[in-house]
């Protein structure tokens, strides 16, 4: 019995996996609008969902003040928990949306550039909005580096990784050569 009844959530979870699986691999639609209700990729709406409320946590802990205790512990469990771990996680989504996107566009056969500038002039225009009101410039950040994306889209895995290198140590390499 204990046999039949494991053989059975092994089957319905292969058959979860598997709906999983599909979902990435949809075909892409013919149409230029953006993405229909079948063409979303429900995975990220969640992970921003996520992204998003992190960022809330990190954003009332920089504007909260006072507390005494309790408002010094939360601001250390934001800091330790969620502050670096939601950035990145916005980065990351920021270069899956811009994947995902281009994907599309090659996949209709339409010109990627100017709507996705588009994109990133209307997302500018948010950044001055957030900057103006709430001092924060994220949204600004993400606009002039999406810039560059369009760059280096075809660029090869190869060159790709030699730029994240150099990218990664020319902050090292300049505190070096500042110093000497």
């Amino acid at each position: 019995m204990l046999l039949a009844s494991t053989c059975t959530r092994s089957t319905q979870n292969e058959h979860l996996i598997d709906d999983t699986s599909r979902s990435f691999q949809r075909p892409m639609s013919r149409t230029t609008s953006p993405a229909g209700e079948t063409d979303r990729l429900h995975v990220l709406d969640v992970l921003r969902g996520i992204a998003l409320l992190g960022m809330f946590f990190v954003h009332f802990a920089m504007f909260s003040s006072g507390g005494g205790a309790v408002g010094e512990v939360y601001q250390r469990i934001v800091a330790l928990f969620f502050e670096e771990r939601f950035w990145a996680m916005f980065a990351m989504l920021f270069g899956v949306g811009f994947a995902v996107q281009l994907r599309r566009a090659e996949a209709r056969g339409g010109s990627f550039g100017p709507s996705y500038v588009r994109r990133l002039v209307a997302l500018a225009a948010f950044g001055f909005i957030a900057h103006a009101c709430f001092g924060f410039n994220v949204l600004l950040g993400y606009a002039a580096w999406g810039l560059p994306l369009l760059l280096v889209r075809r660029w090869s895995v190869r060159a790709l990784v030699i730029a994240v290198v150099l990218s990664a140590v020319s902050g090292n390499v300049y505190a070096i050569a500042r110093a000497a």
